[in-house]
């Protein structure tokens, strides 16, 4: 009976394994959408442009917008800041169907009439080979996520 159990552990544990680390994968590609969804409302909202940084060597990602204060003075405004699981990684980020970013630091900007840069970000995980690809369209501002290998 032991037998049994350790051959189905030894079967099961590498399958739970590679599907947790496909569902951090996944969870960071939401957050990725789903702040750039954030950034496009309010750019939309507040009838300004608003930039999500993403920031490959700090694995993490923010939104910014400009405001004007009652002096006229105006300011970088952080809106959001997202930080990625550590086991997930910002591979690239790819601006306007451009050369990579050779920066750590690639910048979406989102108009105000709806529409942003078009975008590429390749995130990947600790497993070899598995990677997911989030490309922004720049009339949409729909992003899909798409697995690929690395």
């Amino acid at each position: 009976m032991v037998f049994i159990i350790m051959i189905m552990m030894a079967v099961s544990v590498p399958y739970f394994a590679q599907a947790y680390q496909s569902s951090l994968l996944d969870s960071a590609g939401r957050s990725l959408i789903i702040t750039g969804q954030f950034a496009r409302l309010q750019s939309v909202m507040r009838q300004q442009p608003v930039v999500l940084f993403v920031d490959r060597e700090d694995n993490r990602m923010w939104v910014t917008q400009t405001m004007v204060n009652e002096y006229g003075d105006q300011a970088e405004t952080m809106l959001k800041e997202v930080k990625l699981h550590p086991r997930v990684r910002i591979v690239s980020v790819i601006i306007e169907e451009e050369i990579p970013a050779t920066g750590k630091t690639g910048e979406i900007v989102f108009y105000p009439n709806g529409t942003c840069d078009s975008a590429v970000v390749t995130l990947r995980g600790v497993e070899p080979g598995i990677g997911l690809e989030v490309e922004l369209d720049p009339v949409t501002t729909r992003a899909v996520a798409t697995p690929v290998k690395l």
